[in-house]
């Protein structure tokens, strides 16, 4: 059994005091020490993660932002490619308007201008199948009594002409006929004309282009009493439907 002892219990306090002592010494302060420098850097180490979560936060704002922008470059580029080939289709439609319209016309004109030409040609063949039939008649026709008109015709306008023109110039007179005219009939020429003028050369020739009649050509002027006249005179007042046509296509 254990006896208790004053020495040995102020020894033991003694001894716990001195290992208190020794343990504050050498082991507490290097915990707190340890323990400090650990909160120290767990402190440091959050206060980095909370930077580091700023930094991810600006840096997400600024991706944000940055996407933003690019979204809205991206659509106002898209807007603007939309207006652009928008332009452009019109731009293309408008043009190949323009050219079938261009077209049209063209074949419109193209049509208009080979319908006036067949109607011009077939007026033409008509008018000059008429005249041939009219020639081919009055050839048939001509006698003594149709020259006899022609001459007639010649001498009125022949003196006519000389009564309203004097005679200046030095310039022969042709005196042309289908047929040879009669001593009778050169002497009444050459006397009205000598009337007119005593020394006027005249100068009598034959063309059987005339068919009938004569003509009497003077340097600025001439008398055509003859048959091919009247009919070319027929000829030029013949109407002309193309001429019409083109009167009334300019008035549209």
């Amino acid at each position: 059994m254990l006896e208790f002892s004053w020495a040995a219990f102020g020894f033991t306090v003694v001894n716990f005091l001195l290992l208190v002592g020794l343990l504050y010494r050498f082991l507490h302060k290097p915990i707190l020490n340890a323990l400090e420098t650990r909160k120290r850097k767990i402190e440091e180490a959050r206060n980095r993660a909370e930077e580091k979560a700023r930094e991810a936060d600006a840096a997400r704002e600024k991706y944000e932002r940055e996407m933003s922008a690019i979204n809205e470059e991206r659509e106002k580029a898209l807007s603007e490619a939309r207006r652009e080939a928008e332009k452009a289709r019109e731009s293309l439609l408008a043009k190949a308007r323009k050219e079938a319209e261009t077209q049209v016309e063209n074949l419109k004109r193209d049509w208009e201008r080979q319908r006036r030409d067949a109607v011009e040609s077939l007026q033409q063949e008509m008018a000059e199948t008429a005249l041939a039939l009219t020639k081919h008649l009055l050839i048939k026709l001509a006698a003594a009594d149709l020259e006899a008109k022609f001459r007639e015709w010649r001498q009125a306008e022949l003196e006519r002409y000389l009564s309203e023109h004097p005679i200046e110039d030095t310039a022969p007179i042709r005196v042309v006929s289908a047929q040879d005219l009669s001593e009778d009939d050169r002497k009444q020429i050459l006397e009205k004309i000598h009337a007119a003028e005593e020394k006027k050369e005249v100068r009598f020739e034959t063309d059987a282009s005339l068919v009938a009649g004569s003509r009497i050509e003077f340097s600025s002027a001439a008398i055509d009493a003859s048959l091919a006249g009247v009919l070319q005179d027929l000829r030029d007042a013949t109407p002309d439907e193309s001429s019409a046509d083109k009167e009334e296509g300019e008035e549209k």
